[in-house]
């Protein structure tokens, strides 16, 4: 309650951030977040990119990203089965797309349930890039799934 209202007196617009991901097996979900960035941010680009633009940050942003506190929303993901607490992160559509043409391996991550927190994230964060996170990721879908 208490980020809900920062976000609301800090900045325009609504609370909660939605975004379309892909879960097990390419399923489409929305991924819900708490607002961290301001309402015009482009879509289309990387957070790790836009994280190092303060100019798109709302007031309390990088607080919420730096503590994580941005992903609480996600426990309705959880409950609703969409998203598990452990697994790689769920990843936007059109980058799923881009990153199966050029990181061998991306496509495995799609045959597990994303998850909250995974070795990647918790690794890396933000700072990972996409061929980082892959190896990261299948390490721990190879010990959670073995047939793959």
């Amino acid at each position: 309650l208490c980020v809900a209202i920062a976000i609301k007196t800090t900045s325009a617009g609504p609370v909660i951030f939605k975004q379309e991901r892909y879960g097990r097996n390419k399923k489409p979900f929305i991924c819900y977040k708490f607002r961290s960035m301001t309402v015009d941010t482009p879509s289309d680009v990387p957070t790790r990119v836009m994280c190092e633009r303060s100019s798109v940050m709302t007031p309390i942003g990088p607080v919420l990203r730096k503590t994580s506190i941005d992903e609480l929303p996600q426990l309705i993901n959880i409950v609703r089965g969409d998203m598990s607490l452990i697994g790689p992160r769920p990843e936007r559509p059109a980058f799923c797309a881009e990153f199966e043409k050029r990181i061998h391996g991306w496509r495995y991550r799609t045959y597990v349930k994303p998850g909250l927190s995974g070795l990647a994230q918790v690794s890396g964060g933000y700072d990972l890039l996409p061929r980082e996170k892959v190896l990261l990721d299948m390490w721990q879908t190879a010990r959670t799934c073995p047939r793959i």
